[in-house]
């Protein structure tokens, strides 16, 4: 008896062997689609890499305003900081404008753009308000001032909603202004940029 128990042990061990043999081929060399449900191979989500944060470079702004002290027109120096990826020069024109206050409130400045040295500035057509002849040199002093610290800038032209400007009401603007550098003397004024008739 005892040697018929043993051989039924043995039987039953060898069959476990070979269930569990076959259940792991099984599991190997079923196709995806007969795995059960549930032992199938989980994948793990995606990661995104996270948007590193965007870094504002800052650059320098400076314009230079006009005021006045007695009879006599002085200049004084704003700096502020924009972002680099503005244009500095159309920045310093939008700025002069909203700190002269001479412009009215609702000028715009529609369009800048400087070719061969010559700063082009559309304007709508509150730019050309009514000034007297104090601010309108203020106005223009102030400007010509201002673009006068881009060493790549020799002139500005002034339009006004797409058409030459003529005048503002006494200073002739047709033919552009020549700029006016940080080292000119206080008392330069605006001057026409027309180009100088060639010496006899």
């Amino acid at each position: 008896m005892a040697k018929g128990n043993n051989a039924g042990v043995w039987v039953a061990v060898v069959g476990g062997v070979l269930g569990v043999s076959a259940l792991a081929a099984y599991v190997q060399l079923a196709p995806a689609k007969r795995i059960p449900p549930g032992m199938e191979r989980q994948e793990a989500p995606e990661q995104k890499p996270k948007d590193s944060p965007k870094v504002v470079v800052m650059q320098k702004v400076t314009v230079v305003l006009p005021e006045m002290q007695g009879d006599n027109m002085t200049f004084r120096k704003e700096t502020f900081d924009v972002p680099d990826d503005l244009e500095a020069k159309k920045v310093a024109v939008e700025e002069y404008l909203k700190r002269s206050k001479i412009a009215p409130s609702d000028t715009r400045l529609l369009q800048f753009e400087v070719l061969d040295g010559d700063a082009s500035l559309i304007f709508n057509d509150s730019f050309r308000a009514g000034y007297g002849s104090e601010e309108e040199s203020m106005l223009l002093t102030g400007l010509c001032r201002t673009l006068g610290l881009f060493p790549d800038v020799r002139k500005v032209s002034f339009m006004v909603d797409g058409m030459p400007l003529e005048s503002l009401g006494h200073i002739e603007l047709l033919d552009g202004l020549k700029v006016i550098r940080d080292d000119e003397p206080n008392e330069t004024r605006p001057s026409s940029a027309r180009p100088e008739p060639p010496a006899n």
